[in-house]
This record gives structure tokens, C-alpha cells and sequence, in this order.
């Protein structure tokens, strides 16, 4: 079937960025993250507006810092994608992107169902999913954590979120 090819594809693309990520062939060069940041929600809009899911982005005008710009848009992507989905009707994911002197962060929040205590190491292990009928290829999440770590950073998850509810995801990078 047509959606079986199209979820094989978005595997094997996922485990090409992964094979990538795991060369440790990163390409850096100045970015804007900020930039990033809004080509994911641009991305994600479509599937957010047929989920009646509400997206925001907050930061600086700008922060630019030296990433390889394809795997970090796709860290971005995977993690506001993982948000999207889980994030019910008529709520809103918050994406915010912050500076330090040392590091750059993307902080993703929806105000889905959380991920139990339990189950929060879990979230980074390749094809684990909460739910056996959860779209996706369950590689979003360990592909991004690859990704970060290989900038010297990490992707975390706090749930329930800073509102007592969902869950928030931060993808740290070093500048």
C-alpha cells in the first residue's frame, strides 16, 4: 500500500540521518536557529491545523551558531513533529528558543497526556512507542538525541511539563 512505502521511506530516511549522525560528519557553519525553528512550525502547520493544535515560537530575533544545518533542522522537525502529535484538539504547542553564552536550546511543550515517570528513558530508545497504533517510526526522538549529542549538547524530556501537564522536550546545543 501507499502508506506502508511512505512509512518505509521515512524509516530508511531515518536511519540514513542516524548512520550520519553516528559518523560524527558534521558540516558547521553559522545558523540561525531561530530560522530553523520556524521552518519546523511552517512544517509541522499543516498537520497541527488538521489536529486543530495551535503552534507559537518565542525567542531572540535571532540566534545564530555553528551547527550542521541538516541534521539540527531535522532534531527540530522530530521533536515538534513528536509534539504535534501527541498534543490534543484545541491545544497549543509552545515552541521557545533560548541562548546562553555556551549553549542554544529548543524547548518544545505540548499539553498531551504526558509520559509517565517510567517511561521517560524509554522515549529515546529506537522504535519504542507509548502506544502499539502511534504513528510514526519511533525514531524521532533517539535520531534527535543523536543529533544534539554530536553538537555536544542533549534532548531531555520533563513531564509532566511547567504547566502541570504534557511534556517538555529541550534540545540543548553547544555554541
Amino acid at each position: 500500500s501507499k502508506a506502508a512505502a511512505a512509512r518505509m521511506q521515512a524509516t530508511i530516511d531515518d536511519l540514513l540521518v542516524d548512520a550520519r549522525g553516528r559518523a560524527r560528519t558534521l558540516d558547521r557553519w553559522p545558523a540561525d536557529l531561530m530560522a530553523i525553528a520556524r521552518g519546523a512550525v511552517d512544517e509541522a502547520g499543516v498537520v497541527a491545523g488538521r489536529h486543530q493544535v495551535t503552534l507559537s515560537l518565542r525567542g531572540p530575533a535571532s540566534a545564530v551558531c555553528p551547527v550542521d544545518e541538516a541534521t539540527v533542522r531535522r532534531a527540530v522537525a522530530n521533536v515538534v513533529d513528536n509534539a504535534v502529535g501527541h498534543a490534543p484538539a484545541g491545544s497549543a504547542v509552545e515552541i521557545e528558543v533560548g541562548l546562553s553564552e555556551t549553549h542554544a536550546t529548543v524547548v518544545v511543550t505540548d499539553h498531551g497526556p504526558g509520559i509517565p515517570a517510567e517511561q521517560q528513558d524509554q522515549v529515546f530508545e529506537r522504535f519504542w512507542r507509548a502506544r502499539p497504533d502511534a504513528q510514526g517510526t519511533g525514531l524521532g526522538s533517539p535520531i534527535a538525541r543523536q543529533i544534539a549529542q554530536a553538537h555536544g549538547g542533549d534532548l531531555t524530556v520533563r513531564s509532566p511539563g511547567p504547566d502541570g501537564d504534557g511534556s517538555a522536550f529541550t534540545l540543548t546545543l553547544r555554541r
